[in-house]
């Protein structure tokens, strides 16, 4: 009895830590997916953005839809800065945040120039915001490998 009763009581922080082993795991797995759904989500209103980025040199509409695009890829990008990543994504989130802030400066750049009546078709590439939209699809592949 005494020896079960010793059994039982080794064995639950043996438990306990385990479960905490698994958090972790799903934790890095969250963040995992999060990161990679934002980074398409990032991709697509790049390339939405890219589309109505002729049409607004033009179209009143069309500007109108890519300034909302570009306000709706700002909130986005900064919500996930906010994200807290695990410790071993700590460095790609680092790099993404720092990506993040550039496309915020660059989206800002290219609102001023619309605000200002100075909207061209050159402006988003002018701006930097298609390189950075580039540079945070190229961490895609590094966040597959967290998946793994």
């Amino acid at each position: 009895m005494k020896s079960l009763l010793a059994t039982m009581l080794l064995a639950v922080p043996l438990l306990l830590g385990g479960c905490s082993l698994l958090e972790e795991v799903n934790r890095s797995l969250d963040y995992a997916d999060e990161a990679s759904n934002y980074v398409q989500q990032l991709g697509s209103y790049g390339q939405d953005a890219r589309n109505l980025a002729e049409q607004a040199v033009s179209d009143l509409d069309a500007r109108t839809n890519l300034e909302q695009k570009l306000t709706a890829m700002k909130e986005e990008a900064s919500r996930f800065t906010q994200v807290q990543a695990p410790e071993y994504a700590q460095e790609l989130h680092a790099k993404i945040a720092d990506y993040n802030s550039r496309l915020n400066e660059g989206i800002d750049s290219v609102l001023a120039d619309i605000k200002n009546g100075i909207y061209n078709n050159q402006t988003l590439q002018n701006a930097g915001v298609i390189d950075v939209l580039n540079q945070i699809d190229e961490t895609l592949t590094q966040i597959k490998e967290l998946q793994q």
